[in-house]
Formats: structure tokens, C-alpha cells, sequence
């Protein structure tokens, strides 16, 4: 899980051109943690004050929200076309302290930009 910390505080920490010469490490940090199920991953996010913060950051800049959405979007609909996301919903929704009836809509629609955003909203 800090690989994850890594890779999101990094990301909302530094600048973009900073971000251009620190790209191969973050891929590195990446391909490390390409096992884990993108539900662990956003809840590893969201569990934490201090990465909920980092997420905002990284989604008030559009290059960097955009980099980070290309990596997270296709993992989750992969998950999703398997069939093992809705099934996770229950205990991703318990382990980040949500009812999975605030999020299901998103799980159904797909809709992996508006979840984010609306667990970002929900610790506001």
C-alpha cells in the first residue's frame, strides 16, 4: 500500500513538468501494484484522510486527473466485464465507511469519474 501513497501523493504534490522526469518511477510504482484490485486500491485511498486530500488535488488538474483516470478506468470496467466489482461492492462500501446504496449507480452506469468524485464529496 505505499506504493499507492507513493504514486498519489506524487502526483498531487508535484508539478507537471516535475511529473515528466519522475514518469518512469511513477510507471515503476504502477506496475508494482497492477495486482491489486482496483477496489482495494481506491479504498487504500479513501480509508486515509491524508490520500482523500492528495485524490482532491490530483482531480483539480485536468492532466493529472486525466492520467490517473486512464489508469484507474480500464481496471475497474475490466473487473466490472468479469463480473467480480458489484459483487465486492458490500465490503468495498463497508471498508470505506459508505452505504453501497450511495454508490451502486455507479458500479451499475459504469461511471468510474463520478464515482470518485462523489467519494470525494461524501468525506467533505
Amino acid at each position: 500500500m505505499a506504493c499507492i501513497a507513493e504514486i498519489l501523493m506524487t502526483l498531487a504534490e508535484h508539478g507537471k513538468i516535475s511529473l515528466l522526469f519522475k514518469q518512469g518511477h511513477l510507471k515503476q510504482l504502477g506496475a508494482q501494484i497492477n495486482h491489486v484490485h482496483p477496489l482495494k486500491f481506491l479504498s487504500t485511498i479513501f480509508k486515509d484522510p491524508e490520500l482523500r486530500d492528495c485524490m482532491k488535488k490530483v482531480a483539480d488538474d485536468y492532466f493529472k486527473w486525466r492520467g490517473f483516470m486512464e489508469g484507474l478506468a480500464p481496471s475497474l470496467t475490466k473487473e466490472a466485464d468479469k463480473g467480480k466489482l458489484e459483487k465486492h461492492l458490500a465490503d468495498f462500501s463497508k471498508d470505506i465507511g459508505i452505504s453501497p446504496d450511495h454508490i451502486r449507480k455507479y458500479f451499475q452506469n459504469r461511471d468510474w469519474e463520478s464515482l470518485i468524485h462523489s467519494l470525494m464529496s461524501f468525506y467533505d
